[in-house]
């Protein structure tokens, strides 16, 4: 996984934890807290899957991958 994908699954799962407080606030105040977990581990965890499909798609060439490719053809030069 590369640098952008933890900046993905980051954002996904930070930004998940005050939409479930906004909309489990919405719908009874006393769900508030509870709603916000619940979202916020939720969208961790598909963040985390978001990012680990993408890289794992890059993998099986599905992906853009020039960054990669580049790196390891320089890499594969400088050895002798």
């Amino acid at each position: 996984m590369n640098q952008a994908d933890f900046v993905q699954s980051a954002v996904v799962g930070v930004a998940s934890f005050p939409l479930g407080y906004i909309v489990a606030g919405q719908l009874d105040r006393s769900l508030a807290r509870p709603g916000m977990w619940f979202t916020g581990i939720l969208g961790a965890l598909g963040g985390v899957a978001l990012a680990f499909q993408n890289s794992s798609l890059r993998l099986q060439g599905f992906g853009r991958n020039d960054e990669e490719v580049a790196r390891y053809q320089q890499s594969t030069k400088q050895q002798p």
